[in-house]
């Protein structure tokens, strides 16, 4: 597990934490990054926590360029995403494989059903580790309306914090020198918990409040509901990421002012982890 700023994620495999490798801190665009062994022919699970941050965050995911819908925290708790939605009750679940490519990235919002690309997005070797989607299941039902929000910080409306988690074969990392043959792929210590420490040595700030139980939410400074809304199509743009990479972003802290009609994401291309969004059309996918 990686911290910054009161935030951690990590990535599980068979409900073990996978151990990352050689954490960064660039300080100036507050992302950390690692190294992760793949798991091929696994399903993976991303998860984040917040420590008590006591700000309202929307989250957000991309694989490969692909964008999967994430999950509102209101200040505290934690959340997970084992698949990408495909219809109002199914999904299908997040597999590593090797292929004939690859990258992860967190980040919240929706559209309309969508239908996953039989190949993810860039350019790669035969052999290498991909992204792949597993065969459709039952998930619970979409909520009809998400919070459409605005940035807390008007003049700093950016990327709050963002983890990435680039991921190769074991095999290739051990020849890169990144992990030694003796390293293990899984965190010893199991599943993380508010209290394990981060890889950067920098641990969370003591929160306000009593950290919740995972997967619980604290409604926080959530203002009263507006009538729905549509919900238009956000304009992003920005520079192409490198493949191979998983990335987690934390949206800078924000009010909610209404409610829009929810739906699961579109597909889009590749953008970079401190991609541009307009914060007025910014909606993610599902809200608790």
């Amino acid at each position: 597990m990686i911290t910054h700023r009161g935030f951690s994620a990590w990535i599980t495999c068979e409900d073990r934490p996978i151990a990352e490798y050689e954490a960064v801190l660039d300080a100036k665009s507050n992302k950390v990054s690692c190294w992760i062994p793949s798991q091929t022919e696994k399903p993976f699970v991303v998860h984040w926590r917040d420590h008590g941050s006591n700000l309202d965050t929307a989250t957000y995911i991309h694989l490969d360029g692909y964008r999967v819908p994430g999950q509102f925290l209101y200040g505290e708790g934690e959340e997970l995403r084992r698949g990408v939605r495909v219809g109002n009750g199914t999904e299908r679940p997040l597999f590593s494989r090797r292929s004939k490519v690859k990258k992860i990235l967190l980040v919240y919002k929706p559209n309309k059903p969508l239908t996953p690309p039989n190949l993810i997005r860039g350019h790669r070797q035969a052999g290498d580790v991909c992204v792949r989607f597993g065969v459709e299941r039952p998930s619970p039902p979409q909520k009809k309306t998400t919070w459409k929000i605005e940035p807390y910080e008007k003049d700093n409306p950016g990327v709050y914090v963002s983890f990435v988690f680039r991921y190769r074969s074991r095999e290739w990392l051990v020849s890169q020198g990144i992990m030694s043959s003796r390293d293990p792929d899984f965190d010893r210590l199991g599943t993380p918990t508010a209290s394990t420490p981060t890889t950067l040595n920098t641990p969370p700030p003591t929160p306000a409040q009593t950290i919740l139980p995972p997967l619980t939410i604290n409604l926080g400074r959530i203002s009263a509901p507006g009538s729905p809304t549509p919900s238009p199509s956000p304009n992003i743009k920005g520079p192409r990421v490198l493949s191979r990479n998983a990335s987690f972003k934390f949206t800078a802290p924000s009010v909610v002012p209404s409610l829009t009609p929810s739906s699961t994401l579109s597909s889009a291309s590749s953008v970079d982890v401190l991609e541009s969004i307009p914060w007025h059309h910014y909606t993610p996918g599902d809200h608790k």
